[in-house]
């Protein structure tokens, strides 16, 4: 067993449903998790009181400066914790990221099955060399000097097409601090990818790197009906927002059971996202009936 520490300057109001997704994929495999939030908590006193063997960052552009101001000093002080990031800024940029901010491994892409796998190889004190999603420097290369050594990039694994064999996201990972679980608004993903080619949005280049693949997938009615369940049961849940790029592309048959369903299992008011040119009708009156209050509506271009 290890025990993954992950440092993030999120989570006081809105915890990163990736960080809970990919600690759940962890305890799943028998790992153990905990987390450090930097815009509250001292991390070098967290890393003191829980001893990680492992730390790992998820940040996008920006928010990854902090981080590699972390990891140098933690390999100064602690040269015995592995350090790993993931996320958009280490999947666009992952040779910058290994190298500026001195990591022993960056992920590429959708980490459930990597992080996983880069921790059994900590446990068992084997590289990561053959692990897919997975970036490494050469074992000759120690000084991180990508000039003289190129970094080779890894294959990716297939995306994982039924999300709901995912585990639900740690949220007790983040609730158990403090009094972020107390939160009554919760947040909920039902969906992966998206089909739009927008040009300041991420998706587009995410995915180009899975050519050939289905990209958009979504879980089942009964799936997000039994985690919104779940996590109510555990903590106070008075509304839902659902943070889907886009909730619902079209018509079909999951957003008719949805709105069957929903209101008679959950009943709690939601807020969803979706694009302006999608809504119609029918759209708006199965969202309504299904307990929807409020949506935000995108205008993608300037386009009359």
């Amino acid at each position: 067993m290890v025990k993954a520490m992950f440092i993030t300057k999120g989570g006081e109001h809105y915890p990163p449903m990736g960080i809970m997704q990919i600690s759940a994929a962890a305890k799943q495999k028998g790992h153990q998790t905990c987390v450090a939030l930097t815009s509250s908590q001292d991390i070098w006193k967290r890393i003191k009181e829980e001893k990680p063997d492992v730390v790992a960052y998820s940040g996008s552009t920006g928010e990854h400066r902090d981080y590699f101001k972390i990891n140098p000093e933690l390999r100064r002080r602690y040269p015995g914790i592995k350090s790993i990031m993931g996320g958009p800024h280490a999947t666009f940029f992952p040779e910058g990221t290994l190298v500026d901010a001195q990591l022993d491994a960056v992920c590429i892409g959708e980490g459930d099955l990597a992080f996983p796998r880069f921790l059994d190889r900590v446990q068992e004190g084997r590289d990561f060399l053959d692990v897919n999603n997975l970036m490494t420097l050469p074992k000759s290369n120690a000084q991180f000097n990508i000039l003289t050594n190129p970094i080779s990039r890894p294959p990716l694994d297939v995306l994982v097409q039924d999300l709901d064999s995912l585990p639900f996201p740690d949220r007790e990972l983040f609730f158990n601090q403090g009094d972020i679980g107390q939160n009554p608004l919760k947040h909920f993903f039902i969906s992966r990818g998206c089909p739009y080619s927008c040009t300041y949005c991420f998706n587009d280049s995410f995915r180009e790197m899975y050519s050939g693949q289905k990209y958009v997938r979504r879980k089942s009615v009964d799936s997000v009906l039994e985690e919104i369940k779940e996590v109510r049961e555990r903590w106070p849940m008075k509304s839902i927002k659902f943070y889907d790029d886009i909730f619902s592309l079209k018509v079909d048959d999951w957003l008719k059971e949805f709105a069957e369903k929903y209101p008679k299992q959950v009943g709690l008011p939601f807020f969803a996202l979706l694009r302006a040119n999608l809504v119609t009708d029918e759209m708006a009156d199965l969202l309504k009936q299904s307990g929807c209050h409020a949506i935000s509506m995108s205008i993608e271009a300037a386009n009359p």
